[in-house]
């Protein structure tokens, strides 16, 4: 069994940190994002694509929402750059090191 990668890792805290948060749509969010990467994981992007666009519904300039989508067109076209610089520039406004995203020769 693989190990659970970070993303899925840092959405659970931050749904558990979330459980007393009193703003209903930043919790809606998170779960969302967590069932995209969720349906991700599983190979479904069909399903995946059903909760970004709901997602999308909501808020579609969230941070969580652009991730979301970043991660959704890598699963089915990984070579799209556009769809990298997206997963980059969210992974840096985070305060995430965008380093695993770029190959260094």
């Amino acid at each position: 069994m693989g190990s659970i990668p970070f993303s899925v890792r840092l959405l659970v805290r931050v749904c558990l940190r979330l459980r007393q948060a009193p703003a209903d749509r930043v919790r809606k969010e998170v779960w969302h994002a967590l069932n995209v990467q969720i349906f991700l994981k599983m190979h479904r992007s069909d399903y995946a694509e059903k909760k970004l666009r709901i997602m999308q519904q909501i808020d579609e300039d969230h941070t969580l929402t652009q991730l979301a989508n970043a991660w959704l067109n890598l699963a089915v076209d990984a070579k799209d750059p556009e769809t990298l610089a997206n997963l980059i520039v969210c992974s840096l406004h985070l305060g995430k090191p965008s380093s695993r995203f770029v190959k260094v020769e």
